[in-house]
Parts: C-alpha cells; sequence; structure tokens
C-alpha cells in the first residue's frame, strides 16, 4: 500500500515544527508513529475540521477523507491502536454546529 498521504501530512507537520523549534517527525520511529496519531486525532475533531465554520462543507469532507487516508495508511506500516473514524455507524455532518463551543483550528 502506498503511503503518499501520509507521507505528505508528516512533511506538512514537520515544516509546522520546525517553523517553531519543535523536534521533527519520522515515520520511522515507533514513537513519532503515536505522536502522528494523536496528531491525526486531533485533526480529525470536528471542532478542529470546521475551524468555526471558516470552512466550506466541501473543504471539510475533503480535509475528513484526506485524514482518514492518513490514518489507514498509518494502520498498514502495522500501527494503529485506535478505532478508525468513519468506520463505525455515527457519520461526521459538517453542518452540525457541533457542542457551542469555539474550535481551534491548526496554522
Amino acid at each position: 500500500m502506498s503511503i503518499v498521504n501520509l507521507e505528505l501530512y508528516v512533511e506538512v507537520q514537520n515544516v509546522r515544527a520546525e517553523r517553531y523549534g519543535h523536534e521533527t517527525l519520522s515515520l520511522f520511529r515507533q514513537s513519532d508513529r503515536r505522536e502522528i496519531a494523536d496528531f491525526l486525532a486531533s485533526d480529525l475533531d470536528p471542532e478542529s475540521l470546521l475551524c468555526d465554520g471558516e470552512r466550506s462543507p466541501r473543504a471539510v469532507q475533503a480535509q475528513q477523507s484526506f485524514l482518514i487516508r492518513c490514518i489507514h495508511e498509518l494502520g498498514s506500516l502495522g500501527f494503529l491502536d485506535a478505532p478508525v473514524p468513519g468506520d463505525d455507524d455515527e457519520e461526521f455532518d459538517p453542518e452540525d454546529p457541533g457542542d457551542g463551543d469555539d474550535p481551534v483550528c491548526g496554522a
């Protein structure tokens, strides 16, 4: 299985890390794979996806699909200890305002 989406995701995360003086991530280190999984889970949170209503439903769906592909690719490397969002009965609705909390959008 190709991991092109996951590699792109990690590359973007590393650009952000370097910008703020943090250590970069590697798909070859198990501890980094855990951190990548945590970042993916955070980015898939509806508050992050909706970005306070700034993203269109189409953009939200595209980002969600990309992130789910990244999770599947991470799983193909033999590392995935959490359920894959979108594999359950509950479907994400980008039109749902959620609980009213203000989301924190990624930079």
